[in-house]
């Protein structure tokens, strides 16, 4: 005969209760300091280094006219305002469909993340000795 379950008892409830809060605060802790250094070293970005970036080496002829063009990847800076609407609209959301709903660090995005990667086979699986 099976022995019937133990009941939780109020004592058993307030410890589970304390471990869930103090491992919520210690995510949520993690998530604000993460966020401060992400801050931290946007704050950092020297946006002047991308007039820097190399770009294509232009051969004239002796009359002003494009001779050729040498280069590794052939790049051409253009402002923003030059850039189609929809070209940015494409970009956005494909890379980020959310990107008007947060403020740059989407938790959503990472927890689905963390639970839709796909994990080595025998991840998390007990195994016998």
């Amino acid at each position: 005969m099976t022995e019937p379950k133990k009941a939780l008892l109020p004592t058993d409830l307030v410890y589970y209760c304390r471990v869930l809060v103090l491992l919520f605060a210690l995510v949520a802790a993690g998530f604000i300091s993460s966020h401060v250094r992400y801050e931290e070293k946007a704050a950092e970005v020297d946006f002047k280094k991308l007039d820097e970036i190399e770009s294509a080496s232009v051969v004239y002829d002796r009359y002003g006219e494009v001779l050729r063009e040498d280069f590794i990847q052939n790049r051409e800076q253009v402002s923003l305002d030059q850039i189609s609407p929809n070209l940015v609209n494409a970009v956005i959301s494909a890379e980020d469909n959310r990107f008007y709903e947060h403020s740059g660090i989407d938790l959503w995005g990472i927890f689905r993340a963390a639970f839709k990667t796909p994990r080595p086979a025998g991840f998390g699986k007990e195994r016998a000795r």
